[in-house]
């Protein structure tokens, strides 16, 4: 009788362990994944995987400033994204920078603060919005970006709108 509890108690211990293994390859492997096949649906489902010495991105403050157009109808309530790339592709996105009523008005200048992943040497663009809002059109000036004492301007001048030409709701630029 002895001998079974012991070996019922080596069992639950066996098990304890293996849970507990199981949780912490998942706890150290989190924000690492790969596609696996699970056996019930035949799909691929991204599971964490643990891989050595592998960081995560380096983040960077950004400070990205708007010049909305002063012109009639200039103004935009849409939820408006930027994402700035680098010469290599690396990018950095942002979305629904308007985060308040006021912003993107008629000759107004805006200043966000926002954080993202680091990317040096930053000479493209792509703005767009998502054409929400009672007065979705909107004629930007320019779009200035600063990270690590390095700024790029991006001088637009034209209309993000369906009724504007040149009728897009976004806008691609690069300088590289």
């Amino acid at each position: 009788m002895a001998s079974r509890r012991a070996v019922a108690g080596s069992a639950i211990t066996l098990n304890l362990l293996i849970l507990l293994m199981g949780m912490l390859i998942c706890i150290l492997g989190a924000g690492h994944t790969e596609a696996r096949l699970t056996p019930d649906s035949k799909e691929k489902v991204e599971v964490p995987s643990l891989q050595k010495n592998q960081r995560q991105p380096e983040q960077c403050t950004y400070t990205v400033v708007t010049h909305t157009g002063n012109i009639e109808n200039a103004e935009t309530d849409a939820d408006v994204n930027v994402e700035f790339f680098n010469k290599v592709g690396d990018s950095v996105l942002f979305v629904d920078l308007n985060t308040g009523p006021d912003n993107f008005g008629r000759g107004q200048t805006d200043t966000f603060t926002l954080v993202g992943n680091c990317v040096p040497e930053i000479c493209k663009i792509h703005l767009s919005h998502d054409d929400a809002g009672p007065n979705p059109s909107w004629f930007i000036n320019s779009i200035s970006v600063s990270v690590d004492l390095e700024t790029t301007v991006f001088n637009i001048y034209e209309w993000l709108a369906k009724d504007e030409p040149p009728y897009q709701l976004s806008y691609v630029h690069s300088l590289c």
